[in-house]
């Protein structure tokens, strides 16, 4: 990475070092204020600046991605080469990331079963799913699920939607 890059990006984390400090002596204020509306316009600004800041390190991240996944790889398989030593950096080799799905559970499980791979198979049900049955049952039929089998809890969050504030670009319009 060349010098100016380099440099760049560490006043990228500085700046952003010193803006969680800010956010945080912010957030801790807007807290104090004990105000709904107060609060909720600091939530507000606070998600669009980390939406902003997600979007500018998105093409970092894929870059980095790339990188590791794709273009060193090409240039490794072009040198003819797994590995290199390089000094500052130490032993670069090439791996490999196997992933696997099945397309139908109930055919891979009997695959599985039939090939002497039963012990690998874990009954699941997705957290999301399970949550909307505890909600259901509790707000709709009015039983809630034994404690003593399930561990229900319930988060309360907010969610915006609607209009958004103007911004400085749109002459704050």
């Amino acid at each position: 990475m060349k010098p100016e890059t380099r440099a760049a990006c560490e006043a990228a984390m500085y700046a952003i070092a010193r803006a969680n400090a800010l956010i945080d002596e912010e957030a801790k204020a807007a807290i104090a204020l004990d105000s709904p509306p107060d609060l909720v316009r600091y939530y507000a600004d606070l998600r669009e600046q980390g939406e902003g800041l997600r979007a500018s390190v998105a093409p970092f991240a894929a870059l980095e991605k790339d990188l590791s996944y794709q273009y060193i790889p090409l240039a490794f398989d072009a040198a003819g080469i797994q590995n290199i030593k390089l000094p500052g950096y130490g032993l670069v080799a090439l791996n490999r990331r196997w992933s696997c799905s099945m397309l139908s559970k109930a055919r891979g499980f009997e695959y599985l079963r039939r090939n002497g791979q039963a012990g690998m198979i874990i009954e699941t049900v997705p957290a999301p799913t399970l949550g909307a049955w505890a909600r259901e049952e509790t707000e709709e039929r009015g039983v809630e699920p034994p404690d003593d089998i399930f561990k229900t809890s319930i988060a309360r969050y907010v969610s915006l939607t609607g209009e958004k504030k103007p911004s400085p670009q749109d002459g704050g319009k």
